[in-house]
């Protein structure tokens, strides 16, 4: 039980000790009763010539040095004192906020010598240059993936292409019956956009793809090739002149 008295002693003690409330209290009535204490501690009785604790229960001992004049004290420390400093640090705060501005304010409009001028175009033309640059290097990226792409879609169309040329010469390949002849062709009405294209076939050497619609029906009946340069475009052979001549004939 004493330790565990002696601990509570302890725990009130050290939360006295650290409130602010008490410290500032105590220092406060040590500054306004240092008289009491002096001569308690300092002066000798035969100084005074007469008992030192009558003299100061005489002469010092009052309500107002013992408790109003402290209390007052503690609550200005704690409670006025923080205000003020609060309030003096934003006052400060705003001065500096002013200074800056118009600090500032003066700079925007002090002219600049013509030493910083020469800088700064140095500058501006320096990050014109960087710009420029970046801007040649991006379009170029952007070109050569442009061209990628395009690569790639062409690539995909003539694979497409030649998928349809082989499927279509092996189905005429694996057809049971007799070899269509050129009447055959003609009545089964598939070469009709062929025939109609027939007059610019026989005048250019080579002709792009995607002028004649079916095309593949015609290369895979060998009337149509590929152009050895170029995929895009085809050629007419012998066979397809021979068929183009005898259907302008018929019509």
């Amino acid at each position: 039980m004493i330790s565990e008295l002696r601990k509570s002693i302890s725990a009130i003690l050290y939360e006295r000790a650290i409130s602010p409330l008490y410290g500032t209290f105590i220092l406060s009535w040590l500054i306004w009763n240092w008289r009491i204490w002096y001569l308690t501690f300092f002066v000798d009785e035969r100084i005074l010539g007469q008992n030192k604790v009558k003299y100061i229960e005489r002469e010092y001992l009052t309500w107002d040095f013992l408790a109003f004049y402290p209390i007052a004290s503690t609550a200005v420390l704690l409670i006025l004192v923080p205000f003020l400093a609060n309030a003096a640090y934003r006052l400060g705060l705003k001065f500096q906020k002013t200074r800056t501005n118009d600090k500032n304010y003066f700079e925007d409009r002090q002219l600049l010598t013509s030493e910083q001028s020469r800088e700064l175009k140095r500058e501006l033309r320096s990050k014109d240059a960087e710009f420029e640059n970046y801007e040649t290097k991006s379009k170029l990226q952007i070109k050569e993936l442009e061209e990628e792409i395009k690569a790639l879609y062409i690539e995909m169309d003539n694979k497409k292409e030649i998928k349809e040329v082989n499927e279509e010469d092996n189905v005429i390949k694996n057809t049971p019956s007799r070899t269509p002849t050129f009447e055959d062709l003609w009545h089964s009405g598939k070469l009709n956009d062929f025939i109609d294209r027939g007059k610019d076939l026989l005048m250019n050497n080579e002709i792009k793809k995607d002028r004649i619609p079916n095309v593949h029906i015609a290369i895979a009946l060998g009337f149509l090739e590929l152009y050895e340069h170029s995929n895009q475009y085809v050629v007419l052979t012998q066979k397809g002149k021979e068929f183009l001549e005898w259907a302008i004939l018929k019509s």
